[in-house]
């Protein structure tokens, strides 16, 4: 299902391991590198969803992508996220938690496969959703976000100090 859009390549030995599928797609446009952690069923999600953090930001060691960062990972098979069907809300929240360090979820939908970090779709079978996946594959923000706001010391904001304590001289 990948044939068409991606260049794929088995086995891919990154930095801290080694991804099931790394998937290079085939437009100029979008020069990245995609891994994709393929499960069999019953996996534990929570774990799959840790390994995959894992892979993205790592640099492909082999291969003639070598050098180049994954930029997102793709897990499959996930099932689609459907509004209104409150039975999976735990499994819900964790792609939407984990979507921060450019993880998703690949499923098949309506014959064709899916790719979708969050709730936002990035590519399907026909192809690419240009302007989303152009903000989520490629924005500059960092993997996992940044708070700076929060790091930076505000310099209008005096420290409290203990009340003075007076002491009687006799």
């Amino acid at each position: 299902m990948l044939a068409a859009h991606f260049d794929t390549f088995r086995e891919v030995r990154i930095e801290n391991g080694r991804i099931d599928l790394l998937g290079v797609p085939k437009i100029e446009e979008l020069d990245v590198a995609l891994a994709f952690e393929v499960k069999r069923d019953g996996f534990d999600l929570e774990r799959a969803l840790k390994q995959s953090a894992d892979y993205v930001g790592a640099r492909v060691l082999a291969g003639p992508h070598k050098g180049k960062r994954i930029a997102a990972c793709f897990l499959y098979p996930a099932r689609k996220h459907q509004h209104g069907n409150y039975a999976d809300r735990y499994h819900e929240g964790m792609f939407q938690l984990i979507a921060q360090w450019r993880v998703g979820r690949a499923y098949a939908h309506n014959g064709g496969l899916w790719l979708a970090i969050g709730y936002e779709t990035i590519w399907d079978s026909r192809g690419w959703h240009e302007t989303v996946a152009t903000r989520m594959l490629l924005s500059n923000r960092q993997v996992g976000g940044t708070r700076r706001e929060f790091n930076r010391v505000r310099l209008d904001i005096k420290p409290i100090l203990p009340r003075p304590v007076f002491t009687r001289r006799v």
